[in-house]
This record gives C-alpha cells, sequence and structure tokens, in this order.
C-alpha cells in the first residue's frame, strides 16, 4: 500500500544545496515592488537565516502592513500555501530562546491569517544545536 503525501518539504538551507541565489532573488524582486531597486546581491545574504518579515523590517523599515502586502501579493502570482521558517542560530548549547521565537512565529501566523487569508501550513523553528567543546560550556 503507497501513500499518497500533499506536501513533500526539503530544508535546503545551504547544507545539500546553495540557497543564496534564490533567496536573493526572491528579496530583489519584493523590493522592486516596492519600488526599491537593490543591484548588489551581496547586500541581501543578510537576509540568509533570520525570518524575512524581521529582515525587511530591519534592513528596509518595512512596515508590518507592507510585509503582508508582500503575502498578498504572491497569493495573486498565484501562491496557495505559505509555511513560516526561522533559523536563529547555529550550533548553540543553549535552547532558551525557543520559548520566545515560537510565540513570535505563531502570533505572526495568526495574524497574517486574520490580516492576509494565507493558507500557514507549517512553522518551522530552526537552529543548530550544539555540545559544548570546552569545560567552561554547559
Amino acid at each position: 500500500m503507497s501513500k499518497k503525501y500533499e506536501i513533500l518539504l526539503f530544508d535546503l538551507d545551504g547544507t545539500i544545496t546553495d540557497s543564496a541565489l534564490g533567496i536573493t532573488n526572491s528579496v530583489m524582486y519584493a523590493l522592486k515592488k516596492f519600488g526599491i531597486e537593490e543591484t548588489d546581491r551581496t547586500k541581501l545574504y543578510k537576509f540568509i537565516g533570520p525570518p524575512l518579515t524581521e529582515s525587511f523590517e530591519k534592513f528596509y523599515g518595512f512596515t508590518k502592513e507592507q510585509l503582508f502586502e508582500g503575502f498578498n501579493i504572491l497569493k495573486e502570482k498565484g501562491a496557495k500555501r505559505f509555511g513560516i521558517h526561522a533559523f536563529l542560530a547555529s550550533n548553540t548549547v543553549t535552547n532558551e530562546y525557543y520559548p520566545t521565537l515560537a510565540k513570535t512565529l505563531f502570533e505572526l501566523a495568526v495574524e497574517l491569517k486574520q490580516e492576509t487569508g494565507a493558507d500557514i501550513r507549517f512553522i518551522n523553528l530552526s537552529g543548530g544545536i550544539g555540545i559544548p567543546y570546552r569545560p567552561d560550556q554547559e
């Protein structure tokens, strides 16, 4: 008996493939929709990893309303299902930030659904759990 899967996800965060081109192309497209022409791709590498909503706000001053407008633009282009992903840390020996990150992402998902009707199918809390390499690390 074979199973039918509706969605298949690959976490291509740079471990298996170099996702920089796809991410920076998407950021360039979004910025252009808001009248911002960015031609230096290296300036956009800082978007790789953190939640895009935070990066657009932090690096380009986007408001939450503009971010939600971006979701509506994606819906107009035919996107039907969305996911929210955040990569917060790499090789960390603590996980204290996970509850705060989870709260932020879940609140964002609810707000996105209410404001844009976006069909949020998953929320991915990501980060590289490390091990203590030195005696002073716990």
